[in-house]
């Protein structure tokens, strides 16, 4: 697997757990009020949370794989095609090629 399919997949990995722990919340604060049951407010709130730190891992827990550097956030064009910005090809603290294959 090459290094940018890695970030890939981790910040994918980010991103479907942020939406669906919003999703969860929405309808579990939407169930809440509804039926007027306050452990379920309760699971609304930690499921915000659980996006909350999805959200923060996306931006800082997509890292190198060769120096750690952190490539998440800021610099998150792994893909192959662009829309505006050409894909970032060198990771920005250690310059390894992002289609080199990772270390098994």
């Amino acid at each position: 697997m090459k290094i940018r399919e890695l970030l890939q997949q981790k910040k994918r990995r980010f991103t479907y757990t942020a939406v669906a722990a919003a999703i969860i919340g929405v309808l579990a604060f939407q169930a809440s009020f509804l039926l007027d049951v306050q452990w379920i407010l309760a699971a609304g709130l930690i499921a915000f949370v659980v996006a909350g730190i999805a959200v923060f891992g996306s931006k800082y827990g997509v890292r190198c794989p060769r120096c750690n550097g952190n490539i998440g956030s800021g610099h998150n064009n792994f893909s192959a095609r662009p829309l505006i910005a050409r894909p970032l090809a060198n990771c920005p603290f250690c310059g390894i090629r992002l289609d080199e294959l990772a270390a098994a």
